[in-house]
C-alpha cells in the first residue's frame, strides 16, 4: 500500500491486493473535515465495466458505506444496469476502504501504566497467532451490543493482568491486526493484517461452502436467507458445542436445523426440553436421530462437508 498526500483533504491511500484475495480494486480513500466521514472511489484495477465512489461513515458498529455512486466504466456496453450492479463487490470495497483508514486514523499513544517501568532491550516475541486472537476477542467484546468492561473480560479470557491486555492489544494495533485506536470511542477497525488473513482463510475454505450450498438445496433449503443464517450459526460456539454432542459437523447440522425445525439448534433444544419436561442429553439424540434421518432421506453424507470458518479457534465460549 502507498499513502500520498490529498488534494488539501488529508491522506490518500491505496490497497492493492496483498491485503486482499478477493476481486483486485483500485481503492482511494480521502479523509474529510468530519473525523467520522471518509470519501473514497473503487473500480477494477484494470478497468472494466462500472466505477464506484461515495462516503463511509463511522457507526457504532464501526465504519459502514453510507452513501454509493455506481457509473458505466470505459468497458461498459450500455449504461448501469441491474447486472452491472450486481457485479460491484460491496463488501470488498467496504474491506478496502477500512484497512486504508486504519493507516489514516492516527494512533493515540500509549499511557504509562502508574508503577510500571518501560522494558528495556527491546520488545517481548508475541506470536502473530495470540497477537490475532486477541484482535478478534477485542473486536469481539468491543462491539455495539456488548457492555462495558472489554478490559476486564479479556482479562478474564486470557488469565493475565489488565496492563498485559492493554500491552498486547497495543502491539496488534503495532503489528497490522487492529486499527489505531480512536479517541472518545471505544473498540477499533479490524487491521489490514486481519482482514488480509480472513480473506485468505475464506478463499480457502470457499469450494467446501459451493459444496454445502449445492447440499443446501438437496436439503431442500428454501432461501438464501436459510442459508446464511445456518451458517452464521455454524460460527458460533453454542450451536458447533451443540453439533458436536450430537455427532454432526456444525454446518450441515445447522442446515438441516433450518430446513427440520426452522430455528437454530439451541433454540429447538430448549423448546423441547421446556415443553417435555425430558433431559438434555435425551432431548440432543433425539434431534440426532431426526437430523440424521433427513440426510439419508436425501441422500447426503454429512462428514463430507465439513467447513471451518476462518476465525474458528479464536472465539471464546459465548
Amino acid at each position: 500500500m502507498t499513502n500520498q498526500k490529498g488534494t488539501g483533504k488529508g491522506k490518500t491511500a491505496q490497497l492493492g491486493a496483498a491485503y486482499d484475495p478477493t476481486p483486485q480494486l483500485a481503492t482511494t480513500v480521502e479523509a474529510t473535515g468530519d473525523p467520522n466521514i471518509y470519501e473514497f472511489a473503487s473500480q477494477p484495477a484494470n478497468g472494466g465495466e462500472w466505477s464506484a465512489r461515495g462516503t463511509a461513515t463511522r457507526s457504532t458498529g464501526g465504519l459502514v458505506l453510507s452513501s454509493l455512486e455506481v457509473r458505466a466504466g470505459s468497458m461498459a456496453l450500455s449504461g448501469v444496469t441491474g447486472n452491472m450492479l450486481r457485479k460491484v463487490p460491496v463488501g470488498v470495497i467496504l474491506n478496502h476502504v477500512r484497512a486504508n483508514v486504519a493507516r489514516m486514523v492516527p494512533t493515540e499513544p500509549e499511557v504509562p501504566q502508574p508503577g510500571k517501568t518501560p522494558r528495556r532491550g527491546g520488545r517481548a516475541a508475541l506470536s502473530d497467532d495470540l497477537l490475532r486472537k486477541v484482535a478478534f476477542s477485542y473486536l469481539r467484546e468491543t462491539a455495539p451490543e456488548r457492555p462495558a468492561g472489554a478490559l476486564q473480560r479479556l482479562a478474564a479470557e486470557f488469565e493475565r493482568p489488565e496492563g498485559t491486555i492493554r500491552t498486547w492489544l497495543s502491539r496488534a494495533r503495532a503489528d497490522g491486526w487492529l486499527g489505531p485506536s480512536v479517541k472518545g470511542r471505544a473498540g477499533a477497525e479490524p487491521g489490514p493484517r486481519l482482514l488480509s488473513w480472513v480473506g485468505q482463510k475464506t478463499e480457502e475454505v470457499r469450494p467446501a461452502y459451493e459444496k454445502a450450498r449445492q447440499v443446501a438445496t438437496m436439503l431442500g433449503t428454501k432461501t438464501r436467507g436459510d442459508f446464511n443464517r445456518a451458517v452464521h450459526a455454524s460460527d458460533t460456539h453454542k450451536e458447533r458445542g451443540i453439533a458436536t454432542r450430537i455427532g454432526i459437523p456444525a454446518l450441515p447440522a445447522c442446515l438441516g436445523a433450518e430446513v427440520l425445525f426452522g430455528r437454530p439448534l439451541s433454540a429447538e433444544a430448549a423448546a423441547r426440553m421446556e415443553r417435555e419436561d425430558r433431559p438434555e442429553d435425551e432431548v440432543l439424540s433425539e434431534m440426532g436421530g431426526e437430523l440424521r434421518q433427513l440426510f439419508s432421506d436425501k441422500g447426503v453424507a454429512p462428514d463430507e462437508f465439513q467447513v471451518e470458518h476462518p476465525h474458528q479457534g479464536d472465539q471464546s465460549p459465548e
